[in-house]
């Protein structure tokens, strides 16, 4: 498992509730727990950051974006992540980037 870089970054952590719930032919409102334990959506942002951090960042994603990789949180809790979809990557001057990337998984 891949560690997650040691980027500056900010972090928000949601947990998400996995119930699926539907109405059943008799009208009745039903639900289903899909979890084995709590689910969490990591949204990680990286202001202001170097272009040779910006690569860093998406080289990672490219090198791991389908297997999980472990990421330290702001809230000292590591999570072992999947990626939800590429990093956002924005220019700002040509010389700093701010880099946003979603992940979901589940706190050790």
């Amino acid at each position: 498992m891949a560690a997650y870089p040691s980027v500056a970054k900010l972090s928000r952590i949601t947990p998400i509730n996995d119930r699926r719930s539907d109405i059943s032919e008799a009208g009745y409102v039903r639900q289903v727990d899909l979890s084995a334990q709590q689910v969490y959506q990591l949204d990680l942002e990286h202001p202001y950051v170097s272009s040779t951090d910006r690569t860093t960042l998406t080289s990672f994603w490219t090198s791991n974006k389908g297997t999980t990789v472990t990421v330290t949180a702001g809230d000292g809790n590591t999570y072992d992540c999947l990626f939800v979809n590429e990093p956002i990557v924005e220019a700002i001057n040509g010389t700093w980037w701010n880099v946003r990337a979603q992940l979901v998984g589940k706190r050790n």
